[in-house]
């Protein structure tokens, strides 16, 4: 386990920046005000220490101190300000000397120095201490402009606030700037900080900057950072978010608990927490958490009970039924509750409430009684059902105040499964329908039908196991000559197959045809089921001839959502063929159909075929944007099956596109998905396609730890169609560890399994052996095979694979000396890669023209389309193939920039000319940005966030003369000549 680390500010740039602006704007104006509000753990604190060091940074003298720091001492924040001044700067002690008496004699260290007072209790009269902070404002501002902090600024003292009062008045016109911060809601509030901030406010137009809870990305890089390594994975992330309400405080103390005490496991590259670590809290947390309910007087605590059991909004109608409160006292007890900042009020003419954090209501409803929960949840389900609610609102506390048998609570969940899988919610549904079978004690009636729904609907929530155990158990209690045993098997097929068992849900499938009889609708589904497994194991024309079969008796039987399946099967299939386009004609048509028919899994299917579709014409971008919005929907209908696979479509896109940054964090939550609930099928798809990420990332290390973990998941689970995109990845990491020899054999063993599945099926990767062959040294081979390729799909309409052959059969042509030919075939590659979307693939084809180029002694053009070339791969970046295009333009004459961030992080003499026009920090974001990485890498080292990355990079752009990513790099690299046109 990786030791405690200190947190990033992270998400809080856009505040820096507000408050820098006031500082800039007290030069032309004077003295300027700030006061930047947030609750107890919001990162106030962080963010003010932070601001301070940027503004010493910028060249600003800062004088920080915090209100508290010497109890109630008069003039005491003042003193502590101007203490940790002296100790910070060495002309502060003589500053404040020549300042005045007053000063000095707030400062021990200097008065007993001096010989002053050492009896704190004798202070200097309040107006020598205005006149003397006026001086030392004069003194400091005649060379730089002033920045005075005063965290915690509600619990002021009186005399320290009279003092910026009449500061404020004083030295108006000079450049300082006054930062006030304000906890809200506090339990104390000063009333003389309240009096200076109305005259701040009044007066100086002072700044309001709120620090808001942070958001889902921000909370994945915080707890990113306080991990150290590894990523957290998304549903860790989630929990976080949800959990803390984006609090930095309680997500820093929660993680940290967390993995001290072992409830946090790292699998793969994804830290995941332990499955009842969201039931615990830090002991420390919990503590203060309940500390602040526990004073409460008795009605505001009875009140915040109630809330705390409803978990969530409670309007307050139904507030004042079930707390037995008279209008007066439970007025006085929201008032209450409000002013500590305990709930949240909303609305106007209906107002409804709600514990204003998770974590105190977690804390407040674990104070409780068992019997006292389970009364009140009793209490909230019949007030709910009286008043209408949906049943899902009213079955969720009556199956946390109810025993098996309770009639009344087993009605209440059988009506809430039905309306949630009316409603397309499937992992609903399957939780109400796991509690039906936990409550119907004497209801067999019930509990059967609850099983029977379970092993359905089980299956897509991600709920495999639940399902297996509800199918067991029907198949125990159907006789062998029971019509219903062919569904339970159909049932068991899908079970089996989504869980990677191909071989068991092959042999349920041919249990439950030789079961069946003639050709109903159960035979439809059977052979849909068997599709699927031929999907994964058996070449294309055999698929097509099944699904033609499958579509005959569908039709006649009038099984419109099971003919749906066969003709997403129909699409991918198609498209494997070297159909592309026809297929995603086919899969676009079946999904139309199905939105029209009101299938929802139906749709789904040929969403999923019409993603491969696009994939296979390179239409990355189309992809994206369409898996994109279905994957929200699949995720939010708990179809967790097809969610999986669309993240892992989704990944894909972005990786060719490539967005190395999105693609990992698709790919991470697909196989997170996968890992949790049972849908071993997708597994290990997006382990692989990590591997490839990582690989072209240029970390190899962990490239091959994915690479070996993928293989013993195969081999646990032998799934032949696994078999080509594992050679696919193997290829991929020997190739970016300069291992050709090895990455020959890799993607020949890549091409033969995908050559039995069909003669194009991934035929775009299969240009991926020629030039591994070509690095081999064995180029006579690389050019035949570039031409077998080339001739294979002449007359096929497939834009990603034609892009990639031609780029191939170049790099061939050239390595054999065959230069005129290489450089016209090259062209061409460059004019099919327009077609397809992606900065990876223009990149690599632009480096292939390049270097054809090169060895063909046309050394101006190999510079210029080389240049073009580095710039697209080092903005990605794609670590073996830009130092290769270095390489050559280091042979050319072309200084480039190693990409390596130098420690002492002072720019080299030519970037400093190039980038004299930035900022600090905007030399600081082109820097890093310039060595390739993504925005989203820049903003986690930065501990920014990437909207303020790419924000900084457009006015770096504009600074600069500049258009794009490409052009800054070329710009630091030193090939601004001939990459910038």
């Amino acid at each position: 386990m990786s030791p405690a680390r200190t947190a990033p500010l992270v998400a809080r740039e856009q505040t820096l920046q507000e408050l820098w602006l006031q500082v800039a704007a007290s030069a032309a104006q004077g003295m300027r005000a700030a006061v930047v509000r947030g609750p107890a753990g919001s990162g106030k604190t962080r963010v003010l220490d932070a601001f301070a060091e940027r503004a010493r940074g910028a060249g600003a003298s800062v004088l920080a101190g915090r209100s508290p720091a010497l109890g109630g001492h008069a003039y005491a924040a003042l003193a502590d300000a101007l203490g940790a001044y002296v100790r910070s700067s060495a002309p502060a002690a003589g500053q404040i000397r020549r300042a005045g008496d007053a000063l000095v004699a707030l400062v021990p260290a200097l008065a007993a120095a001096d010989d002053g007072p050492a009896d704190r209790r004798i202070l200097p009269d309040a107006m020598a201490v205005v006149q003397a902070a006026y001086r030392l404002v004069r003194l400091i501002t005649e060379r730089r402009p002033l920045v005075l902090i005063l965290d915690d600024g509600h619990l002021a003292d009186a005399d320290t606030c009279e003092a910026l009062a009449a500061l404020q008045r004083h030295a108006a016109d000079l450049p300082w700037t006054l930062i006030v911060g304000w906890r809200e809601p506090a339990e104390e509030v000063r009333e003389s900080a309240t009096r200076l901030v109305e005259l701040l406010r009044r007066e100086r137009d002072a700044v309001e900057v709120a620090l808001e809870p942070l958001g889902v990305a921000a909370v994945g890089e915080l707890v990113a950072a306080l991990l150290g390594d590894g990523l957290p994975s998304p549903t860790l992330v989630e929990a976080m978010h949800r959990r803390s309400a984006g609090n930095p405080y309680y997500i820093e103390e929660m993680v940290r608990w967390l993995r001290d005490s072992g409830r946090l496991r790292r699998v793969g590259l994804q830290w995941m927490a332990a499955e009842d670590s969201e039931e615990e809290l830090p002991p420390t947390l919990e503590a203060a958490l309940r500390q602040r309910s526990r004073a409460l007087p008795e009605n505001a605590r009875t009140v915040l009970e109630w809330l705390a059991v409803a978990g969530g909004p409670v309007d307050l109608g139904l507030l004042s039924d079930v707390s037995g409160l008279d209008p007066s006292r439970l007025a006085t007890a929201l008032d209450t509750l409000v002013r500590a900042g305990l709930i949240a009020e909303q609305g106007g003419r209906r107002p409804d409430y709600r514990v204003h954090h998770p974590l105190v209501g977690e804390c407040v409803y674990r104070d409780l009684s068992l019997a006292h929960r389970r009364l009140s949840h009793q209490t909230l389900a019949r007030a709910l059902a009286l008043r209408g609610e949906p049943p899902g609102a009213v079955a969720a506390h009556h199956v946390r105040a109810a025993d098996p048998g309770d009639a009344e609570a087993l009605a209440a969940t059988l009506a809430a499964a039905a309306d949630a899988e009316s409603r397309h919610h499937f992992s609903q549904a399957v939780s109400w329908y796991a509690e039906v079978v936990r409550l119907a004690e004497n209801d067999d009636v019930a509990r059967l039908g609850a099983l029977d729904r379970l092993s359905e609907l089980g299956a897509y929530a991600g709920r495999a196991d639940l399902a297996l155990e509800a199918v067991d158990e029907l198949l125990a209690l159907t006789p062998a000559t029971d019509a219903q045993r062919v569904t339970l098997l159909r049932r068991l097929a899908t079970l089996r197959v989504i869980s990677g068992e191909i071989d068991r849900g092959r042999a349920a499938i041919e249990e439950g045809l030789s079961l069946a009889a003639g050709s109903g609708t159960e035979v439809a589904m059977l052979l849909a089921e068997l599709t699927m497994v031929a999907q994964m194991t058996l070449p294309v024309a055999e698929i097509l001839e099944l699904i033609a079969r499958g579509r005959a008796v569908a039709l006649k039987t009038g099984a419109v959502s099971t003919d749906l399946v066969f003709r997403a099967f129909e699409a991918i299939a198609v498209t494997d063929s070297g159909d592309p386009r026809r297929g995603l004609e086919l899969a676009m048509d079946a999904a139309h159909d199905a939105m029209e028919a009101q299938e929802f899994l139906g749709f789904g299917y040929n969403a999923f075929a019409a993603g491969i579709a696009e994939l296979v014409l390179g239409r990355f971008e189309h992809l994206e944007q369409n898996v994109g919005s279905f994957v929200e929907t699949a995720e939010a209908a708990g179809l967790v099956w097809g969610a999986a696979w669309m993240w892992h479509l989704l990944g894909s896109s972005q990786f060719y596109r490539g967005d190395f940054d999105g693609a990992l964090a698709s790919f991470l939550r697909s196989e997170e998905m996968a890992r949790r609930h049972g849908t071993a099928m997708v597994m290990p798809l997006p382990v692989l396609m990590c591997a490839n990420v990582l690989a072209a990332q240029g970390r190899l290390a962990e490239a091959r730890d994915r690479l070996e973990e993928a293989r013993r998941w195969i081999e646990q689970r032998p799934a032949r169609f696994m078999d080509g995109w594992y050679w696919a990845a193997a290829g991929m990491v020997a190739d970016a560890g300069s291992r050709f020899d090895e990455a020959v054999v890799s993607y020949q063993n890549m091409a033969d399994a995908f050559e039995r599945r069909g003669d194009h099926a991934q035929v775009a990767l299969k240009p991926l052996l020629v030039h591994a062959l070509i690095s081999a040294g064995r180029p006579g081979e690389a050019l035949a095979l570039a031409r077998q390729i080339e001739a294979s799909i002449a007359e096929r309409d497939i834009p990603f694979a034609r892009a990639t052959s031609a780029g191939a059969l170049a790099d061939a042509l050239s390595a054999t000396g065959n230069h005129a030919e290489a450089i016209a075939v090259a062209r061409r590659a460059v004019e099919l890669v327009s077609a397809v979307d992606g900065a990876f693939l223009r990149g690599r084809i632009e480096a292939v023209y390049g270097l054809a180029l090169h060895r063909a002694g046309r050394r101006g053009e190999a510079r210029d389309v080389l240049a073009r070339a580095h710039a697209r791969l080092a903005a990605i970046p794609v670590v073996h193939e830009r130092d290769r295009v270095r390489a050559a333009l280091g042979e050319l004459g072309v200084p480039v920039a190693t990409g390596e961030r130098r420690a002492t992080g002072a720019p080299a003499a030519a970037e400093r000319d190039s980038l004299d026009p930035l900022s600090r920090r905007e030399r600081e974001v082109a820097e890093l940005a310039a060595t390739g990485l993504s925005s989203r890498s820049v903003a986690l080292r930065l501990a920014l966030s990437e909207r303020t990355i790419e924000n900084h990079l457009q006015r770096i752009y504009a600074k600069l003369g500049l258009h794009s990513r490409a052009e800054l790099i070329a710009l630091v690299a030193g090939t601004a000549d001939v990459a910038v046109r």
